[in-house]
């Protein structure tokens, strides 16, 4: 993931400098609360003093008796502080190859992370993967700023969010705090209803997890087992290049970053030598996609967005693979250019295609269209009205919108009027 690494601790200091002076007042308890009837995506048929019993040794060669449901994750990053100097990262005075549709937005704002959600609910995702990093810092505080939406939700009540652990990339952490961090992972948020879950265990990714040995994480694994009971750990690196059976006598299953580098032959070889081990163990197949990329061959490498056709074209090969889950690559990372949330440049067209590749995949009707309130101090975005995602035939071109209307109007808009924007084609950009 080029220049990741580079960046992650000038992030780190924006965030805490930028949300977290904001929210210099918040104390958050630990939640103990464990609700009895716990609604997952996945099955659930082993008690907690069924799985504390067990140590990391067991992980991979131990079956989960479980339901792997057809699932697709989407890597979010809740990183976006200060306008001014989050958005210039990682070149500042380099503009950004693509530019969010609603303008350089905060993360912390509650009226953003609804509509987010909205959003990736009304487009088929079913989980959101935090990145996040150690106990107390500004993601943190978000991550259960966001849980305690969705609990609340009465739109998006089964979205739910997968804990992506980044603090260990690139030596970034020793094993003690890699322990106390998982420890606190499971403890904190492991047994709340919106954490993803494989058998009653939450699902935890481990980012770039080279940076460790296997027989460090194993060792993390086991203590952090002992102190707060089992997860699921999935490892994340960059690409593939890992030695695959070695990786699965530790982890649960594997899923790139993003492995854009890779054809289809070898991908179907990487993938079903994974599954062969995962599967007949209950663990999921995981496929990762790209959202595309614009200009992107200033990172190396060229990836087609129009049309949605690398989406496309990586959904059908996950079908062929049978595979569990997609991880999407992703949301909103727009430092490298692969989101698939709304921009100027391309309006709602990789969503119209995510929408339609995820119902493909789970083999369901298309997702509902309820909308969302999206409330943003923005200079794109002037209405403050319920939100719709509409199809609109214009110049024989289906396009979407993802509506703002005044007065909870649910007329269908026209070609040249979409709440505050203008259809071009191929695209809604910003209009008067």
């Amino acid at each position: 993931m080029v220049s990741r690494v580079l960046v992650l601790s000038l992030i780190g200091i924006l965030l805490i400098g930028c949300i977290q002076t904001d929210q210099q007042n918040i104390s958050k308890p630990i939640n103990t609360d464990k609700p009895p009837n716990d609604k997952n995506i996945t099955g659930e048929n082993t008690t907690i003093e069924e799985q504390n019993n067990r140590t990391s040794a067991d992980y991979s060669s131990q079956p989960i008796n479980s339901t792997i449901e057809k699932t697709v994750i989407a890597s979010y990053y809740a990183w976006y502080s200060n306008k001014d100097l989050t958005w210039a990262v990682p070149k500042p005075g380099s503009p950004l190859a693509d530019h969010p549709l609603m303008g350089s937005y905060l993360s912390n704002d509650p009226k953003l992370i609804d509509y987010e959600l909205s959003l990736a609910h009304d487009s088929g995702v079913d989980a959101f993967g935090w990145e996040w990093y150690d106990p107390g810092s500004a993601l943190d505080i978000l991550l259960n700023e966001t849980m305690n939406k969705i609990d609340s939700s009465t739109h998006y009540p089964d979205f739910k969010l997968v804990l992506v652990y980044s603090g260990a990339a690139a030596g970034g952490t020793t094993d003690e705090k890699a322990v106390e961090a998982l420890t606190y992972l499971i403890t904190e948020y492991g047994q709340r209803r919106p954490t993803l879950k494989v058998g009653n265990r939450p699902v935890i990714i481990i980012y770039t997890p080279q940076a460790k040995s296997l027989d460090q994480w194993e060792s993390i694994f086991a203590k952090a087992t002992q102190e707060a009971g089992p997860a699921i750990y999935i490892a994340q690196p960059d690409d593939w290049g890992i030695d695959i059976p070695e990786y699965l006598t530790v982890f649960d299953t594997i899923s790139p970053y993003a492995d854009k580098y890779h054809t289809n032959a070898e991908l179907t070889g990487y993938y079903s030598e994974v599954s062969n081990i995962a599967k007949p163990n209950g663990k999921p197949l995981i496929v990762s996609t790209y959202g595309g990329g614009s200009r992107m061959t200033k990172l190396g490498f060229d990836i087609i967005r129009a049309n949605g056709s690398f989406i496309i074209e990586r959904y059908e090969l996950a079908q062929e693979l049978d595979a569990d889950w997609i991880q999407l690559t992703s949301w909103n990372e727009w430092f490298e250019s692969n989101q698939v949330e709304p921009s100027v440049e391309y309006g709602f067209e990789q969503i119209r295609y995510l929408r339609e590749a995820n119902a493909r995949f789970k083999g369901t009707e298309l997702s509902s269209l309820d909308g969302a309130q999206l409330r943003l101090d923005s200079n794109r975005v002037t209405n403050t009205g319920t939100q719709n995602l509409y199809y609109i035939n214009c110049n024989g071109s289906e396009l979407i919108a993802y509506m703002l209307r005044p007065g909870g109007s649910t007329a269908v808009p026209t070609c040249t009027e979409v709440s505050g924007y203008l259809v071009n084609d191929t695209k809604i950009v910003a209009g008067g």
